[in-house]
């Protein structure tokens, strides 16, 4: 009876621990496979996939047509007997055009700031075949198109001469007055402003260490951030100005005096401004990166109690923004382990039973003449 509860007792023990023992731990930053015993196949396979897309479309037709009249001339004193004046008035004219249209603005925070991941293969049996795929990738796309045709026209006329003074017996003066027009034409059109928050990718540390021999042991590892950006402008802009401006053209005819004409002034201001198709577009982080894995020289990390010249029971350490690789594999001899430390202690336990249940059969009153058990 004894022996035959200890043969019931290994067989359990060999089909249970090792379906006990499987522990893999899955998540975006602490990806694990270890503690699995010989012959066993572990995976571990994340995909995450984040994207943003904006799409902005503006058309502006815009048509700014102006008239300005403006007259203080034109007068006469004509067949006058005594002295004669004629003195018209000042003009001043001002005219303002602003036009602003078509202005978009992109913001995407898409700021993950990812602290340091890690992959570990590590204390798995002999002959176990251990993978980790991790995949992440992350895409902004912004379409912006901005159309704009915009025409202005400014017509003016502005006379303070056309002054008459004929046919006088004194003496004659004309004096016409001063003209002044200020024109300003702002036009701003078709500005795009796109701002990209992309976030950190952050570190990835890999570690591949005590797997028993003949194992393979692979980490890859993909890491895609793609930011789009697609702009477009288009504008036509027309600015017509037409100004008739008279302080002349007077006249003082047949006079038997003395004559005196004085035409006044003209002062004209233009001001056009046009900013047109003005795009800004930055990509950054938008967070502080996280700080390196390690102070001294990131080079490939060996772990400790287990040098190179024993196997492949190595590790490493690396990160990657772009496309995917095997960053780190283990096969053949690596270590003297043969597994799980759990069966060992098993097997040795099976054996103690059977050594202590043969020594109480040989030492038992009623035990047959033989000196071995089965």
């Amino acid at each position: 009876m004894i022996q035959k509860k200890v043969i019931i007792s290994s067989l359990i023990t060999a089909v249970i621990l090792p379906v006990s023992a499987f522990m893999v731990k899955a998540n975006a930053e602490d990806l694990s496979i270890t503690g699995n015993g010989q012959n066993s196949a572990s995976a571990v396979t994340v995909n995450t996939q984040n994207q943003s897309t904006s799409q902005q479309s503006n058309e502006a037709n815009v048509n700014n047509n102006t008239t300005t009249n403006s007259n203080t001339g034109n007068n006469s004193a004509n067949n006058n007997t005594g002295d004669t004046s004629v003195t018209s008035g000042d003009s001043s004219n001002t005219t303002n055009i602003s036009t602003d249209v078509n202005h978009s603005s992109s913001d995407i925070n898409s700021c993950n700031c990812v602290n340091d991941s890690q992959a570990s293969i590590s204390n798995n049996g002999a002959n176990s075949n251990n993978n980790i795929n991790y995949s992440s990738t992350t895409s902004t796309t912004i379409n912006s198109n901005n159309t704009a045709h915009i025409t202005t026209i400014t017509n003016g006329n502005v006379s303070t001469g056309n002054n008459r003074a004929n046919n006088n017996l004194g003496d004659v003066s004309i004096r016409s007055g001063n003209i002044t027009v200020n024109e300003s034409i702002h036009t701003i059109t078709n500005a795009n402003n796109v701002h990209i928050s992309s976030g950190s990718v952050g570190g990835f540390s890999i570690d591949i260490s005590g797997n028993g021999r003949n194992s393979i042991n692979t980490v890859t590892l993909t890491q895609n951030q793609n930011n789009i950006v697609n702009v477009s402008n288009v504008a036509d802009i027309l600015n017509l100005n037409i100004w008739n401006l008279i302080t002349g053209n007077n006249k003082a005819n047949d006079n038997h005096g003395d004559v005196n004409i004085k035409s006044g002034d003209i002062n004209f201001s233009l001001d056009v401004q046009t900013v047109a198709n003005t795009n800004t577009v930055s990509v950054d982080c938008g967070c502080t990166p996280p700080p390196p894995p390690c102070t001294h020289d990131c080079g490939p990390i060996t772990p400790p109690n287990n040098p190179p010249s024993n196997g492949g029971g190595g590790g490493g350490g690396g990160s990657s923004s772009g496309g995917p690789g095997v960053l780190a594999a283990a096969t053949g001899p690596v270590l003297p382990a043969t597994g799980n430390p759990w069966i060992l202690f098993a097997i040795i336990g099976n054996l103690l039973m059977l050594f202590f249940g043969a020594v109480l059969r040989l030492k038992s009153g009623r035990s047959p003449g033989f000196a071995y058990a089965i």
